[in-house]
This record gives structure tokens, C-alpha cells and sequence, in this order.
């Protein structure tokens, strides 16, 4: 029996771990449907297109942070051009937020406008609070929630 909670467990991992990957191509490949009444002419790109143009701007630390974003891509956000940084998850927590935020803000020191989204299937509403307060986008089973305040202003 201990040895069957144990495989159970190994599985649930395996499982959890494929419907994040699979999350993450549908959303590559369907972000512009999902975001495309807030954030127009939305095109996915692949976060080195961009970071192979920032040489010298970032450290070493500070690439390999961008080129782990889940989901990268330009857009319009009203007359202004963005990037929007997108970590994917299944379920979103504090740390999605936190990657999100972080990688927007990386931009934005560039001088790249930019908007953290957490894509996901499920959030808490303590999430989405802490969400709001760190002005990160929420895409919510495919739909872009309505903005707590400051999560639509690119960061500049």
C-alpha cells in the first residue's frame, strides 16, 4: 500500500507538469484571441528575438530571467507599443505574480514598455488581490479579467 501512495504521487507530479506545458502551447499559440480586446495587434514571440537586442543592457542574471518567460509577445495597448511577459500556470500563486512583475519591470528598465499577465486556470481571491496590487494582468481561462487599477499601465 505505501509503495502505491508513493506511485500515486510520482503520477500526480507527472500529471500536474503536462497540463502546465500543455497550458503554456495553447496560450502561445491562442494569446492573441485571449488578449486581443485589451491588447491589440498581439504577435508571440521567442524571448531571445528580444534579449539577443538587449546585450549590455542586462546581466547575465537579469537574461537568463527574461529568456525563462513563459510567453513573450508585442502588442498595442491603446496608441503605445508593449511587451507583455507571461507566466503560465494552472493554478496562479504569489510566485507567478512575482516572476510576471519581475520580468516587466526588467523591460521596462530598458526602456521597453511592459505588462506582467498571469495566465492560468485558477486563481484565489487573495491572489488576484496581490495580483492587482503588483499591477499584473490576469487571464483567466482564456479571458482577460477587468483591471484592478494599475495592472493595465505598461511599466515604463
Amino acid at each position: 500500500v505505501q509503495d502505491l501512495v508513493v506511485t500515486q504521487k510520482k503520477i500526480l507530479i507527472r500529471l500536474d507538469r503536462l497540463d502546465g506545458r500543455s497550458l503554456e502551447l495553447t496560450l502561445a499559440r491562442r494569446l492573441p484571441a485571449y488578449v486581443g480586446r485589451v491588447f491589440r495587434r498581439c504577435r508571440v514571440i521567442e524571448p531571445v528575438e528580444l534579449v539577443d537586442g538587449l546585450d549590455g543592457r542586462l546581466t547575465d542574471a537579469e537574461r537568463d530571467e527574461l529568456l525563462r518567460t513563459d510567453v513573450l509577445a508585442t502588442a498595442r495597448h491603446g496608441d503605445q507599443s508593449v511587451h507583455l511577459a507571461v507566466e503560465v500556470s494552472c493554478t496562479a500563486d504569489c510566485d507567478n505574480i512575482d516572476r510576471a512583475a519581475r520580468r516587466a519591470a526588467l523591460l521596462a528598465r530598458v526602456g521597453i514598455p511592459a505588462v506582467g499577465i498571469v495566465a492560468c486556470e485558477m486563481i484565489s481571491e487573495a491572489t488576484l488581490a496581490y495580483a492587482h496590487k503588483n499591477a499584473v494582468r490576469i487571464l483567466l481561462d482564456g479571458r482577460i479579467m477587468p483591471d484592478g487599477g494599475e495592472g493595465s499601465a505598461p511599466a515604463a
